[in-house]
């Protein structure tokens, strides 16, 4: 955890519903908060494997596993992955070596963890 308060302070965004910022960047400190339950289920294994490429030294992500007060379009929930830890960290760990994973009471059903990328 000390290496992390070394970090340089540049940010980076990243997101695919703004073209403005261009294709993701290489970052040492790269993170994902309340996204990854967004995700079209199909397309999970394939934003994980991009995440740990794109990440250096380290990811923060938070995860929320329940129903979103929100809804689609189409009728669906806006967190179209609503399943427990033990699914996303089989995922997870196939590129990643979890350093810390912490349940966050305050996002009711969720959890937050710090992750390296698997060398």
């Amino acid at each position: 955890m000390t290496e992390l308060n070394s970090l340089p302070s540049i940010y980076l965004p990243y997101d695919p519903a703004f073209p403005e910022y261009g294709v993701p960047k290489a970052a040492d400190l790269v993170c994902c908060i309340d996204v990854l339950e967004h995700i079209e289920p199909h397309f999970i294994d394939n934003v994980i494997f991009d995440l740990s490429k794109i990440t250096t030294k380290f990811g923060f992500f938070t995860i929320h596993m329940g129903p979103a007060g929100k809804f689609l379009s189409d009728g669906r929930n806006a967190h179209l992955i609503q399943q427990p830890t033990s699914y996303w960290l089989e995922k997870l760990v196939k590129y990643f070596d979890v350093i810390q994973l912490m349940e966050h009471q305050l996002m009711g059903n969720g959890f937050w963890l710090i992750v390296k990328p698997k060398m």
